[in-house]
C-alpha cells in the first residue's frame, strides 16, 4: 500500500515517487491532474531532496506557463 513520506513523496513498495498536483488552469493543456515520476531510491533522505529539486523545477514550468496563457 502506498504511503505518504511528505506533501510531494509517495512511498510504493521500495521506491519513492515525486508527485504534483497540475493546477486547474494547465490540465487541459497536460491532459493529466497530477504528475508523477520515480525518484529511483528507496531511501527518504535522498528521496527528499530529490523530490525538492523537481518540485522547484514544476513551479518554474507552471510560472512560465501562466504567463503564456
Amino acid at each position: 500500500m502506498p504511503s505518504a513520506a511528505g506533501t510531494s513523496l509517495l512511498l510504493k513498495g521500495n521506491t519513492y515517487y515525486f508527485r504534483h498536483a497540475v493546477p486547474r488552469e494547465h490540465r487541459a493543456a497536460l491532459g493529466c491532474s497530477e504528475l508523477r515520476r520515480s525518484l529511483g531510491t528507496g531511501y527518504i533522505a535522498e528521496a527528499r531532496v530529490k523530490a525538492k529539486r523537481l518540485a522547484l523545477a514544476v513551479r518554474d514550468v507552471f510560472r512560465m506557463l501562466g504567463r503564456m496563457t
